[in-house]
């Protein structure tokens, strides 16, 4: 991609004149000309009308000045990215981490990172194990810590820790002690997506029962939703023991620890596991792995 190219017809299209636009950035008006005619030959479009009297959008011309200004922005962060790596000072990792992770364990991890390499910027985002997968897919983030383990081979990934699921209530539902009970008493759940949930599905299922028996009551996007709605005597809720601080737990009643081997994971594309960054991220997910053994 050629910047200069896009930067002069935005200016053109700015200023409606090729005149005032090529004093603008430096230009003679037959070197503007020559940049648009450029680019127009780069797109095989015709981008522009020129009038006596002024310059008109083609219909083409509207749809590339449409995404001309985030096309823009966009390669001027890849530039600052790329110059960041070139001279070993960092650059920027899109970090996203499931509900339960992005409190319990991203925190440490990302102070980690920030040790290891002060320079190195993040972005965070939050979501269930589902929607940060499918971001990570579609190469929106870099590297995730979710819930499940991607069962596809263009991912790659590394077992983070172990973690309990607890089904937790108020004093009212003391008396629930078996599985049973709790698939029919009323049931506070994760939403669609959640690895909190897909782990809740697969305990149930080692017992020959279903969630689509069960009287859910109401779906939640996180475990401290979840947390107040129990505490309230809604209903019971299965919630990831990482999730729970000392001064939670004594504000419900563990009632049951249900049998699933649900751990954490970190994940990237397999065909980016190199790149420097997240191999960073990477390393330092293994280290703040072995700190839990």
């Amino acid at each position: 991609m050629n910047a200069k190219k896009l930067e002069a017809f935005v200016k053109v299209v700015e200023l409606r004149s090729f005149s005032d636009a090529a004093q603008a950035v430096g230009l003679t008006q037959s070197g503007m000309s020559k940049q648009i005619r450029s680019l127009e030959e780069d797109l095989g479009v015709t981008l522009l009308h020129r009038t006596t009297a002024s310059v008109e959008l083609t219909p083409a011309g509207r749809i590339v000045y449409s995404k001309a200004h985030k096309l823009l922005r966009d390669w001027e962060q890849l530039m600052l990215e790329c110059g960041r790596l070139a001279a070993g000072s960092g650059g920027l990792l899109r970090i996203g981490a499931s509900t339960v992770p992005s409190t319990s364990l991203l925190p440490e991890l990302l102070q980690r990172l920030r040790s290891a390499q002060s320079a190195l910027e993040f972005t965070v985002a939050t979501g269930s194990s589902g929607e940060m997968l499918e971001q990570l897919e579609q190469q929106e983030l870099d590297a995730i810590i979710v819930g499940m383990a991607p069962n596809e081979d263009r991912f790659s990934f590394l077992p983070l820790i172990e973690d309990k699921l607890l089904v937790i209530g108020n004093e009212s539902f003391r008396n629930i002690t078996t599985l049973p009970q709790i698939v029919e008493s009323p049931l506070i759940i994760r939403e669609q997506g959640s690895g909190t949930l897909a782990a809740l599905e697969q305990a149930l299922s080692t017992e020959k029962l279903s969630l689509s028996k069960a009287n859910v009551v109401a779906r939640v996007s996180s475990s401290e939703a979840a947390l107040a709605m129990a505490r309230a005597g809604l209903g019971l809720a299965a919630v990831s023991a990482l999730s729970l601080s000392s001064e939670a737990l004594r504000s419900v009643t563990v009632l049951y620890e249900l049998p699933t081997n649900r751990k954490f994971y970190a994940v990237c594309l397999r065909n980016r596991a190199h790149d420097p960054a997240i191999k960073l991220f990477f390393k330092e997910a293994d280290r703040l792995r072995n700190s839990f053994t």
